[in-house]
């Protein structure tokens, strides 16, 4: 239940990182893309948690899972686009 409360505020946690992205000219398309996919993240958990239970819960759940994979690769891009270091694991170094 704690995950589902956190998650559901999950576009407003990456709202500064989105509006730095936005103030960037080079970053401003990507910043659009990463909060949508945010936001996709906390509106599936939530209808996904107000299904009952079994495969149409577990389909919203995937849903969501997507959602988190797509916010990592705008967010990543944007990194890389504005020219900060890209991290592959902790510690390693991609640009």
């Amino acid at each position: 239940m704690r995950v589902f409360r956190l998650v559901l505020f999950i576009g407003e946690l990456g709202w500064k990182v989105v509006t730095e992205r936005y103030r960037d000219h080079r970053t401003a398309g990507v910043a659009g893309q990463l909060y949508r996919a945010l936001g996709s993240i906390g509106a599936n958990i939530s209808e996904g948690f107000s299904r009952g239970a079994g495969k149409a819960r577990a389909q919203f759940y995937e849903y969501a899972l997507g959602s988190a994979l797509e916010s990592r690769n705008w967010y990543f891009q944007s990194r890389y686009i504005s020219g900060e270091d890209v991290f592959a694991q902790i510690g390693e170094t991609l640009t």
